[in-house]
């Protein structure tokens, strides 16, 4: 008897028979193919031997000992409108063993020229040949006079001097430090366009991390009494702690934000953790370790933030917002991953547009579909089609516009 090629939903169930349990329709699925004959009961068991799982896990561990390793596993939850489409993250063996099933899977398929059971109408656009790979570390560095660096075209050392200052690269950030007696400072302004991030170390020691299509606009030495800079986008800071060398008073460190339609704020800080984004109208500031200060010109009332708390400016309210929010999430993209969390279409391309450098358009109006989970920035443009393919999102590529049909 012929082995029979699984559907999409049995190759599912296939793999994640390996790390999570089984609803009893699951099972049922898995049960009524495996008998079917005795080809596909062998595969199966080839598929999933433990042994030869975990040596294949050494094996890809040694090969890849100097990378962080995101596995991750597509599940689809189909629900009436709004869907919401679960994109989950697995974590430790079991999830190590599910994508070494998969790769393993998609090589048996490949040679088995498994034809899709769907019917021609059914089937969405595939992804064109062409590779888009996910973004890198990489930024433009505007210096005092207008000369404008391309960070990622230069070798690590000094790329500049500005009035007794040296800004240069080292372990893949821009760092700057003092060259002895310094006149006015001066300001550079550092930019990440899309598909790009980059560390910046400040000449207090603050540390930044922009992520893509962002700025930040700061002295090339700072103020005895005082320190700011402004920003676009979405950055995170680690503030170094410091003191007024007179008064001993620790200084503050302020960040100026401007959003998306131009409104500003402001984040007054003394030594802490947190992270703006200001990609939109709403300028929302996370505070992860110490304290921070909230204020805009509006509000009379500055909003003090404790560890896990958020706060959005909205334009036109008189008050500050706060709320506590999952800091796992709102830092999902210095972990490496986009979190998709509750999010809406429009909301999922555009974090797939700023890293992939693509332009969404809605040629139609736009979908109503939701989703839950994250995945990873690691992945090429392709993967991530084939995650909305699966999510049932329609879209037609040309070059980097992305049309998203109903």
């Amino acid at each position: 008897m012929k082995m029979l090629h699984p559907d999409t939903a049995t190759l599912v169930v296939i793999m994640k028979s390996t790390f999570a349990p089984l609803s009893p329709e699951e099972q049922q699925l898995l049960a009524t193919w495996i008998k079917a004959s005795p080809e596909n009961q062998s595969k199966y068991e080839e598929l999933t031997n433990s042994d030869l799982l975990h040596r294949k896990m050494e094996q890809f561990s040694q090969r890849n000992a100097d990378k962080d390793l995101h596995f991750q596993y597509i599940l689809q939850q189909v629900a009436p409108p709004p869907a919401a489409y679960r994109l989950l993250m697995y974590k430790k063996w079991s999830l190590a063993a599910a994508i070494l099933l998969l790769l393993s899977v998609s090589g048996w398929l490949a040679t088995l020229h498994l034809h899709n059971t769907r019917t021609a109408t059914a089937k969405l656009p595939l992804p064109p040949p062409a590779v888009v790979v996910p973004g890198k570390p990489g930024a433009l560095l505007m210096l005092s006079d207008g000369t404008t660096l391309v960070l990622d075209s230069l070798r690590p050392g000094v790329i500049a001097h500005q009035q007794g200052v040296a800004a240069a690269l080292e372990n893949g950030q821009l760092a700057y430090r003092s060259e002895g007696t310094s006149s006015e400072p001066v300001f550079n302004t550092l930019r990440t366009p899309k598909g790009r991030e980059f560390k910046i170390l400040l000449p207090d020691g603050t540390a930044a991390w922009l992520n893509s299509f962002s700025s930040i606009r700061f002295p090339t030495s700072f103020a005895a009494d005082r320190r700011e800079v402004f920003i676009t986008g979405e950055v995170y800071f680690e503030v170094a702690a410091q003191t007024h060398p007179i008064t001993s008073h620790k200084l503050p460190f302020v960040v100026h934000v401007k959003t998306a339609d131009g409104h500003f704020s402001s984040v007054e800080v003394l030594g802490t953790h947190f992270n703006v984004n200001a990609y939109t109208a709403i300028a929302e500031t996370t505070l992860l370790e110490g304290s921070v200060r909230i204020s805009q010109t509006l509000t009379s009332t500055p909003v003090v933030l404790q560890p896990g708390q958020q706060a959005q400016v909205v334009p036109g309210a008189t008050q500050i917002s706060t709320a506590t929010v999952d800091l796992d999430r709102v830092m999902a993209w210095r972990r490496g991953f986009f979190n998709f969390d509750n999010a809406s279409l429009p909301a999922v391309m555009d974090q797939l547009a700023r890293w992939y450098d693509l332009e969404p358009v809605y040629p139609q109006g736009t979908p109503i579909i939701h989703f839950q989970g994250e995945m990873s920035r690691g992945m090429q443009l392709s993967g991530v089609l084939q995650a909305l393919e699966e999510s049932k999102v329609h879209f037609k590529l040309d070059g980097r516009r992305i049309s998203i049909l109903p």
